[in-house]
């Protein structure tokens, strides 16, 4: 939400009712907070300071951040679930390399059990 401007010593312009009433930060003009220089466009703001317009930037700028975050996780996920799958692999590479029978070709549900008997075995 907007500061609305107020002086507050003597030496601060007063509130001029024709410009906007936000308190912004000009640079080159000083420290602290001065009146916006636009024009009051509704309800003494103008159209960047009105709350309106300030809640939708707001609401825009979130809903864009929430879906890069959304294709962020994304990611992290799939690169977990390849790193898992990859250390998968090369434990059923070394598998396969350790065993001193020749290769045959087995269903994919008996090299599961094979490996992981291996794998129980190699670990102390």
């Amino acid at each position: 939400m907007n500061l609305v401007y107020k002086p507050h010593n003597r030496f601060e312009s007063d509130v001029d009712p024709e410009r906007c009433k936000a308190a912004v930060h000009v640079d080159g003009r000083g420290v602290g907070f001065h009146q916006c220089l636009r024009k009051p466009w509704k309800d003494g703001w103008c159209r960047q300071h009105h709350p309106d317009s300030v809640r939708k930037r707001n609401e825009a700028a979130q809903a864009k951040y929430d879906a890069e975050q959304k294709v962020s996780n994304e990611r992290w996920r799939l690169h977990d679930a390849a790193k898992g799958l990859l250390e998968a692999c090369l434990l059923l590479l070394d598998w396969y390399d350790s065993t001193d029978a020749p290769h045959e070709h087995l269903p994919p549900t008996q090299l599961m059990g094979k490996m992981r008997i291996a794998a129980a075995k190699a670990t102390p």
